[in-house]
């Protein structure tokens, strides 16, 4: 990239905020640019402008924190998220991107109109896959829980009308079972023809 305007710094400035903010990984990052920019740039100015937003960010958060540390100064770009989680970090970067745009309506900038991504980032699809997972997994469980449920319904519905229902708990006898009471667990109890009779309805009445 050849030697740039203040005005082609601020917008890759923002760009390389954007990066950060969509969490993007290096290749994205730079194809993300250069179709902003209609002009590669090296890894090195991604680099160097992501440090020099991540020493904007890291002052931000001294000045919200009103305390000055001597160690942030001597700071590597991968030790910034030793100090700050992502998500403080993403509030600052969001806080950096808004006076972005305030300095580029100055200079008559609508930075706004590069803050577009036309592909999906891999960290976002990483997400929804986790997302999607997670989801199955619960529908999964629920469908289990009222398979136990109408179970139980069952269960109860098929005792006689003399029948009294205990809650008890068990001891499953494994040596290495801290407590051992489980439960509690339903179970109905009648006699009938002089004989006590017993059945598991479940874990809940």
């Amino acid at each position: 990239m050849t030697k740039s305007s203040l005005k082609e710094k601020l917008v890759l400035t923002f760009l390389v905020t954007n990066c950060e903010i969509y969490r993007l990984n290096e290749d994205e990052a730079l194809e993300y640019i250069y179709f902003n920019l209609l002009q590669p740039i090296s890894r090195r100015t991604y680099y160097n402008y992501k440090r020099k937003i991540y020493r904007i960010c890291l002052s931000v958060y001294e000045d919200n924190n009103e305390k000055e540390d001597k160690d942030f100064q001597f700071l590597k770009l991968p030790k910034i998220t030793d100090f700050i989680n992502y998500d403080q970090l993403r509030f600052l970067l969001l806080d950096v991107k808004e006076d972005l745009i305030i300095d580029g309506l100055k200079m008559d900038i609508r930075l706004s109109e590069f803050d577009k991504l036309h592909f999906f980032p891999t960290y976002f699809i990483n997400s929804s896959n986790h997302v999607e997972s997670v989801l199955n997994h619960s529908r999964k469980y629920l469908d289990k829980i009222k398979q136990k449920l109408n179970s139980n319904n069952m269960n109860s519905k098929s005792l006689p009308n003399n029948a009294t229902i205990i809650r008890e708990y068990i001891k499953c006898g494994k040596v290495h079972c801290k407590g051992c009471r489980h439960g509690p667990y339903y179970h109905g109890y009648w006699r009938e023809k002089g004989k006590l009779n017993k059945k598991y309805i479940g874990i809940n009445k």
